[in-house]
């Protein structure tokens, strides 16, 4: 498993394998130490970590228009925090489109003069949370949105 885990405190007696983000440790006795006792454990402490919630630990970006529409609420059931992407095209200036993220307005943008370019709405939806995005003044085509899950 090169590059996934460091050795560290390495003493006489017993050295420690700990993964590089500090989330997990093995302690593993050095004395009479074979190659096994090291694959174990590097294996041990990779099942400890497994669960970790960080944005974008075993998650891919994917596009989920077809699964999406405007003013509904969608909620982050995956266990980990997403990332959302939304782009779309305002049909006229004026336009005004958010998204809502647990209740709070967490972005808006507005199309001026120029309602010839994109709009794009960003954020992080937490575990459990609810989001929506929604266009509250003109009208834009059909959206194009991509999630970080």
């Amino acid at each position: 498993m090169p590059g996934i885990f460091k050795m560290k405190n390495l003493q006489d007696a017993e050295f420690t394998l700990t993964h590089p983000d500090g989330v997990g440790a093995v302690s593993i006795d050095s004395n009479n130490i074979a190659k096994s006792d090291v694959i174990n454990a590097a294996l041990a402490l990779k099942a400890n970590t497994a669960d970790l919630k960080e944005i974008g630990v075993g998650q891919t970006w994917q596009d989920v228009t077809a699964s999406r529409a405007i003013g509904t609420t969608y909620t982050n059931s995956t266990g980990k925090p997403i990332a959302i992407n939304i782009r779309l095209q305002p049909l006229a200036a004026a336009t005004v489109v958010s998204l809502t993220i647990n209740g709070v307005i967490a972005s808006v943008q507005i199309a001026n003069v120029s309602y010839q370019n994109n709009i794009h709405l960003n954020g992080i939806v937490p575990n459990g949370v609810t989001y929506s995005y929604n266009v509250t003044a003109g009208s834009v085509t059909t959206p194009y949105i991509t999630e970080l899950r």
